[in-house]
């Protein structure tokens, strides 16, 4: 998952990356393009999708109720720390704002999931 790089620190938890590596997650977990995710959404678009996927758009809650109908999933399934990489679950939560510049806040992230990702084990080993 190369596409979702962090862009500020690695302390710092940003959300919209969170959402877009679920959206990606949960697109190829259903081996499906991101052309027939759109279709599935009906009045979203494929570049809309990948704006989505890449971090770059932030969506609304009606867009994420739509692609929790898509993917037949809730909307917190979309902020699910599950499996997510460290570097966008780490740290306090990153909030930009055009008047108030950009700030930290520090959430229980066990609202987003059931546990960290450092601390879950792996299912695999043996």
């Amino acid at each position: 998952m190369e596409a979702f790089r962090k862009r500020q620190s690695i302390l710092d938890m940003d959300l919209r990356s969170l959402i877009a590596w679920n959206i990606h997650r949960l697109r190829l977990k259903e081996d499906i393009s991101q052309e027939e995710l759109a279709l599935r959404c009906s009045v979203l678009h494929q570049n809309f999708i990948s704006s989505l996927e890449s971090g770059k758009r932030n969506p609304s809650i009606q867009t994420l109720a739509i692609l929790a109908n898509a993917f037949n999933v809730t909307i917190s399934d979309l902020y699910s720390i599950t499996d997510a990489p460290a570097h966008l679950v780490n740290g306090p939560l990153v909030y930009e704002s055009r008047n108030h510049g950009t700030k930290s806040v520090d959430i229980d992230l066990s609202v987003f999931g059931p546990s960290r990702p450092s601390e879950q084990s792996d299912p695999t080993a043996s």
